[in-house]
């Protein structure tokens, strides 16, 4: 893109209006391909003052139209210097005075100027020479000489491009002739005159001597602009390759997230479903326990039956309870799971949901009322659990399996394997998770 607005430039230069406007072409078709609205805006405007230069001023208003509208749908502000100066050159040529102070006070309110502004706050000094001749225009030769002075002390102070300088005071010095003419002082006419005439023909002379240089280096540009195509497709093959390595890097974390999410779904749901046979199995027992109660002293073969069914259940359940308590102690320590708390924790748990820090203050009263030396040494500070650690004790104790234990405490199983290795070392000082059960279910 810059190969293309340098080539315009140069093209520009020697004149050659209709290059110009194609290099300005590409130039700004690249700017909207890499979405760089401002420069293709910018370019779209020097293909404007291309048109006027080259006398298509109806074709370079058109632009500046669109350039115009396109900024006020999408809310972009632009210099109001991009919507006037063509506009206001395009009216002074037709002599339009009326139009040309419409255009020029609606430059000086959008650009929150007027000719009382200090020189420093007007930054387009094109201004000086529209406003001077608008002066000539109605016939104001006083004010259009003081605006065409100010004029040429900026072009003097101001840094600008040789050309651009060169071309504004030539303007100054014709239109202050003109002034002067309007004023019949034929001294100063015939002097702004011959410096009209000598820079015309310094310009015109170092044009000339340019001329050839410029051709020269628009040979070489051309040689540039075949190595910067190279190099450009080169640069979009490697674009390409990196979004296709950015797309395959995308998709391969997307795919293991969601292999991941899978599979901690998988375990959540594996450990709801866990709980659920656990709470169906206690309601199976009590519905065992019950039937036999009540047929136990009117059918001996029932009562068999029931016996064995119940042991059965209960094989059932120690296999949950991993081996940590015999079918006899069950029956004793079975009271502790029908308690209100720990029965709502169980229900919670088969539910799939996390318990709340009140809810295990509850259960922690029930134990430290029902199991007073098994609280006692849980919460006795030199073991240094820590209130997590506590409260997985006391789930132990109560006869929560593993697997309730994570849902109710929202952390992994592995994460709790982890607390319950560190809890046994340090209370019974030994290493490994396993035996932890059934040191806590010894204490009373």
């Amino acid at each position: 893109m810059t190969i293309h607005c340098q080539m315009a430039n140069l093209y520009r230069i020697t004149l050659g209006f209709e290059n110009e406007y194609s290099e300005n072409l590409i130039a700004e078709n690249l700017s909207w391909q890499l979405c760089d609205t401002l420069t293709a805006l910018t370019l779209k405007y020097f293909r404007a003052c291309n048109l006027y230069n080259s006398n298509h001023q109806l074709h370079a208003l058109s632009v500046i139209d669109t350039i115009e509208a396109f900024a006020s749908d999408n809310n972009l502000v632009l210099s109001p210097s991009l919507f006037y100066q063509i506009r206001i050159g395009y009216q002074l040529q037709e002599s339009d005075f009326l139009e040309v102070e419409r255009l020029l006070s609606g430059y000086e309110r959008d650009m929150q100027i007027s000719l009382s502004s200090p020189d420093s706050d007007i930054s387009d000094v094109a201004y000086f020479l529209h406003k001077g001749r608008y002066f000539n225009m109605k016939g104001q030769s006083d004010s259009a000489i003081i605006v065409f002075h100010r004029l040429m002390e900026n072009i003097e102070t101001r840094p600008m491009p040789i050309d651009e300088r060169n071309s504004l005071m030539e303007a100054s010095y014709r239109y202050l002739a003109e002034s002067y003419k309007q004023k019949q002082q034929a001294d100063s006419v015939i002097k702004y005159s011959e410096l009209y005439c000598a820079l015309n023909d310094s310009t015109t002379l170092n044009h000339s001597s340019e001329h050839l240089l410029r051709m020269q280096s628009l040979y070489n540009y051309s040689k540039i602009q075949e190595q910067a195509l190279l190099s450009e497709q080169s640069m979009s093959k490697l674009r390409l390759t990196i979004v296709i390595l950015i797309f395959v890097v995308v998709l391969s974390l997307f795919v293991a997230w969601f292999l991941h999410r899978n599979r901690v779904h998988a375990v959540r749901r594996a450990q709801i479903d866990s709980n659920k046979n656990y709470q169906m199995l206690l309601a199976q027992i009590r519905k065992s326990e019950k039937e036999l109660r009540l047929f136990k002293d009117d059918a001996h073969s029932l009562l068999r039956e029931k016996e064995e069914e119940n042991r059965r259940l209960m094989d059932d359940l120690a296999k949950f309870q991993s081996g940590v308590i015999g079918v006899e102690r069950w029956v004793v320590e079975r009271l502790a799971l029908e308690g209100g708390i720990a029965s709502h924790l169980h229900a919670m748990s088969a539910q799939g949901r996390k318990a709340m820090a009140g809810e295990f203050d509850a259960l922690r009263s029930v134990a430290q009322k029902d199991f007073p030396n098994f609280y006692s040494v849980i919460t006795a500070e030199e073991n240094g659990l820590t209130e997590l650690d506590i409260v997985i004790c006391v789930l132990i104790r109560f006869h929560f399996i593993p697997s309730e234990i994570a849902i109710l405490t929202g952390r992994s199983s592995q994460r709790i394997t982890n607390m319950k290795t560190s809890i046994n070392k340090k209370l019974f000082g030994e290493q490994g998770a396993k035996t932890l059960d059934s040191h806590l279910l010894r204490l009373k």
